[in-house]
């Protein structure tokens, strides 16, 4: 456009879209180049900025009031989960594996309704 400066902006949905496939396909940030009209530093750049600003936890609360509204959280059976994965290249919030011989590493659990529905998540 005639008298136009800087950088186009960046569609927040391209981003949404980069950050759902990277979240969900737990490919690396760099190997979006690939996959979006965003380059992967603004898109990792975006994801660290909505984390900080507690973005994804608002979210999640918005969600589970919608899902508990349309179908219901089934509070008379939950299921809870963990995992524990290898963090070779952690920082100070990873800690030594239990199971894991020392080696750095972290925890998730989930806790789900009896359909599945994600009601908490908590990585240590």
């Amino acid at each position: 456009m005639p008298g136009s400066r800087g950088r186009k902006p960046t569609l927040l949905r391209l981003v949404f879209d980069a950050i759902d496939y990277v979240l969900r396909s737990d490919c690396q940030w760099h190997a979006l180049t690939r996959h979006a009209y965003v380059p992967a530093s603004t898109i990792h750049g975006v994801y660290s900025k909505w984390g900080k600003a507690g973005v994804f936890a608002r979210a999640w609360q918005v969600l589970l009031v919608y899902y508990d509204q349309k179908l219901g959280i089934d509070w008379q059976w939950q299921t809870l989960d963990g995992a524990m994965t290898k963090a070779p290249v952690g920082d100070e919030a990873t800690g030594p594996s239990p199971v894991g011989r020392g080696q750095r590493g972290t925890k998730g659990s989930l806790w789900t309704d009896r359909r599945g529905a994600p009601l908490s998540l908590v990585v240590t």
